[in-house]
């Protein structure tokens, strides 16, 4: 079958040596749902050698190769298409290709870059992924296992829900330290596709107040728990807020491990 959807995140998985990229998205009915496709790091080089390199846990593969024709900076070069068991690596096995006096292109390109650029892909816009959807109780909306993904589209969908988050925590010093210092109040802003906004703020000190956003709890751990709760019910496409993956959502998760909130 044919879906339609617009990706707004994706991120990648390797599992058994395959890679496969994940794109968070939405249908053109608002559906939110998650597409699974299956995609190849790889790099170039002006030879062809199959090795294996120990990287900690893990080993860096030579897959498969083919010889291609290439342009560089106009011209026409014959390289190998070097393709991995993974994104991490490209950097490995290009290294050690470097080491053996062999030239190698194009193994500083990010993964998802690459994979968008290939295909086409602007996040946001359009796409077509042909496939199947398949059961699976790992994620919250359906997932579809594309065999095929296309491009169909440059004009961009406005409509998304959106929430920004922010925390205040307490610092006696000015010190910033999880898992020390308590999260004293977190606050919510949001708009959805028809652009009503949304505010609400969490706290567990108590004070005189008339704000009728302002949600007080019993204590610490009840607000990280109101916090999931607010998220899961508010289904937001996209949370953000200023430096929130440097500082909110890392002490939120660091507060939350250390009273056993999932």
């Amino acid at each position: 079958m044919k879906i339609q959807f617009y990706p707004y995140d994706f991120e990648y998985k390797v599992k058994d040596d395959k890679t496969y990229v994940y794109m968070y998205s939405k249908l053109e009915d608002g559906t939110k749902i998650c597409v699974k496709h299956e995609s190849c790091a790889f790099f170039y080089a002006e030879k062809n050698i199959t090795i294996e390199v120990p990287n900690r846990n893990e080993i860096a593969k030579v897959m498969h190769t083919e010889p291609i024709e290439m342009d560089l900076l106009g011209k026409k070069i014959n390289v190998f298409k070097i393709y991995t068991n993974s994104p991490k690596s490209v950097s490995i096995l290009a290294k050690e290709f470097s080491q053996k006096g062999i030239k190698t292109y194009e193994q500083n390109i990010l993964f998802i870059h690459r994979y968008l650029r290939d295909l086409q892909i602007t996040p946001m816009t359009l796409v077509e992924a042909e496939g199947e959807f398949v059961n699976s109780t790992k994620y919250r909306v359906p997932l579809f296992l594309a065999d095929k993904v296309k491009d169909i589209g440059k004009e961009a969908n406005h409509q998304w829900k959106i929430l920004a988050v922010d925390i205040e925590t307490y610092a006696k010093k000015k010190e910033i330290d999880p898992h020390k210092n308590p999260i004293l109040m977190i606050a919510f802003y949001g708009v959805n596709e028809a652009g009503e906004i949304y505010k609400k703020v969490l706290t567990w000190k108590r004070f005189p107040h008339k704000l009728d956003y302002l949600e007080v709890v019993s204590d610490e751990v009840e607000m990280l728990k109101r916090f999931r709760e607010i998220v899961l019910d508010y289904q937001p496409d996209i949370i953000t807020g200023y430096f929130s993956d440097g500082f909110d959502f890392p002490y939120i998760n660091t507060r939350a491990e250390k009273y056993h909130v999932n």
